[in-house]
């Protein structure tokens, strides 16, 4: 009985195993024939693909533009502004984290926050928040440099 039930046992795992060889969803044509890509269509132009050190193709970097702030994230930016040259950074800081909230990728937002961490000698907390800002800058040269100046001065501050 254990000798019968062992070899069921054996002709079923084998029985499995066939079947995971066999895939019912593939075509005819592409059994038949060696595969073929999709063309692309005239509109599209594909970059072309520089080999890596393995000679496999590699598609050129994704380039990304940098996000703006929303029309409120950009007035409440302004308010923050203003308050914190009337010497209220604390009210300042607070629309300053709800512009934040409001466009969390936008690197407007961190740089003015960095900005106003300067303005009351918290120099670690101002490059890093500068740091945010450049991950966030895109193919946007002229905000790099802005948020490039920011993250030197306040480095400086720190004796780096």
């Amino acid at each position: 009985m254990m000798r019968l039930l062992n070899r069921v046992c054996v002709v079923g795992i084998l029985a499995v195993m066939t079947g995971c060889g066999v895939n019912p969803y593939r075509s005819a044509t592409t059994e038949a024939g060696p595969e073929t890509q999709p063309s692309t269509p005239a509109t599209e132009t594909a970059a072309p693909q520089q080999p890596d050190r393995t000679g496999r193709p590699v598609s050129p970097p994704v380039r990304i533009s940098r996000v703006e702030p929303t029309p409120a994230a950009r007035q409440m930016l302004a308010n923050a502004e203003a308050a914190a040259r009337e010497g209220r950074y604390d009210q300042a800081m607070l629309m300053v984290e709800r512009a934040q909230r409001m466009s969390p990728k936008a690197g407007d937002v961190y740089l003015v926050m960095a900005r106003l961490h300067y303005e009351q000698q918290r120099f670690a907390k101002s490059e890093q928040l500068c740091l945010k800002a450049l991950s966030l800058a895109g193919d946007d040269k002229a905000f790099k440099e802005s948020a490039m100046y920011s993250l030197d001065k306040a480095r400086q501050a720190q004796g780096k």
